[in-house]
């Protein structure tokens, strides 16, 4: 990366990641974003990543199906399921207070889906290294 870009990913690339981890597996949804043009994505692409996917998902009700019911026998509403999805996207990106507001936003039922759990358990896993780095400070 050059210089001016000061380590950080272009927003083509983070969008590009955000869809990998939001829609991991689905060439079909990589392959159109991959056809955005990087002048028109925000600041932050993470959140145009989610509109994509859901997007292309809702016109593919089989992959909405799977996303739903992934991680355990009760099915997840796709608001939910993206919520989930968007905390493992923050705590990729090492945002770990995006990733707990994400799981905020959750319902009680959705909270205690297995998926929510274990991003939960992630969540707070990331927190403990943070406290850890900050200590050793």
């Amino acid at each position: 990366m050059r210089s001016c870009d000061h380590g950080r990913m272009k927003r083509k690339q983070q969008f590009l990641r955000a869809v990998q981890i939001v829609a991991p597996g689905d060439q079909f949804t990589l392959n159109a974003a991959k056809r955005v043009p990087e002048e028109s994505l925000p600041a932050f692409p993470g959140g145009a990543a989610l509109q994509l996917v859901v997007a292309l998902q809702k016109l593919n009700p089989t992959v909405t199906r799977q996303t739903e019911r992934a991680g355990g026998g009760t099915e997840l509403s796709m608001s939910h399921a993206l919520r989930i999805k968007s905390a493992h996207y923050w705590l990729e990106l090492g945002e770990v207070d995006q990733a707990l507001l994400e799981l905020g936003a959750l319902s009680t039922t959705a909270s205690n889906h297995p998926l929510a759990v274990k991003a939960r358990v992630a969540v707070l896993q990331a927190v403990r290294r943070q406290n850890e780095a900050a200590i050793q400070e």
